[in-house]
């Protein structure tokens, strides 16, 4: 009989993306269901995709695995959010004053979080903020791309270093989706880092060709 860790080897002999942890299930519960029948199958398919993320990371096979959810953020949220996003501009290596930009993010947080003028959600591993993303609706006049008089803007999309390669952004990046669309918002736009790009890109975004200018005053 195949161990788990046969079967993650048959399937990633089919060069799936490690990225996309949906696709990657589906085609280890086929492989499984190829080498056994029904049940037993599916069960060694999920081990088998632990055994992937283990390999991944670098942990051993027996490692106990994080289950991530996804939430609206909260008002108890806001050091993460702070914290996230001063991580985000470090990582894209912009400087800033990060100790008076955290202190004026928070207390913009406390006033647009309850009036929702910005609109969060979170990512959770064992009730730990891991990651986050949000969103703020501006009014937009109607233009040639559509009527709707808002627009979308998406920004804070982080995530901790350590829970990377799990899928969290992209889940986040459907929440707020889901949010526009359940609330008729037809357009959503967003500034993409170098590290981002590629996901935007996969779930559908598009350069426009006519980029932004900004003037500081």
């Amino acid at each position: 009989m195949f161990a788990a860790a046969e079967v993650a080897r048959h399937a990633q002999g089919l060069r799936v993306c490690i990225d996309d942890d949906d696709r990657v299930d589906a085609i280890l519960v086929t492989a499984a269901a190829v080498i056994f029948d029904g049940l037993a199958g599916a069960v060694l398919a999920r081990r088998a995709h632990r055994t992937r993320i283990c390999w991944i990371q670098g942990l051993p096979p027996n490692t106990t695995l994080t289950d991530y959810s996804i939430r609206p953020a909260r008002l108890d949220d806001i050091p993460h959010i702070v914290e996230q996003r001063e991580q985000m501009f470090r990582d894209m290596g912009i400087a800033a004053r990060f100790e008076g930009m955290a202190t004026a993010m928070e207390a913009w947080l406390q006033e647009a979080m309850p009036s929702k003028t910005y609109l969060g959600w979170v990512a959770l591993a064992n009730d730990a903020v891991v990651a986050g993303g949000g969103l703020i609706v501006i009014p937009w006049p109607p233009g040639p791309m559509t009527m709707d008089a808002r627009c979308g803007f998406v920004f804070n999309v982080y995530t901790r270093p350590a829970h990377r390669k799990h899928g969290l952004a992209k889940r986040l990046m459907a929440a707020i989706h889901d949010y526009c669309r359940a609330e008729g918002i037809e357009r959503v736009v967003l500034n993409a880092s170098v590290f981002g790009k590629p996901l935007y890109e996969a779930i559908g975004y598009v350069a426009t060709e006519q980029p932004m200018m900004r003037l500081g005053l």
